[in-house]
């Protein structure tokens, strides 16, 4: 047989975890993005119309 074996099952979880978790953060940074320009939108219309 070969001199050595070796197995990535490990290293390919570890890679794994790590792709899935940079996707994650990547959409919540979008939908935070997101929520927060909302807010600021609802909170300049809100004082638009209560100021004129």
């Amino acid at each position: 047989g070969p001199p050595f074996t070796y197995r990535y099952g490990f290293s390919f979880l570890l890679y794994v975890s790590g792709f899935i978790t940079t996707e994650v953060a990547g959409t919540s940074a979008i939908f935070l993005y997101i929520s927060w320009h909302q807010r600021d939108y609802k909170k300049r219309e809100f004082k638009e119309k209560n100021c004129s």
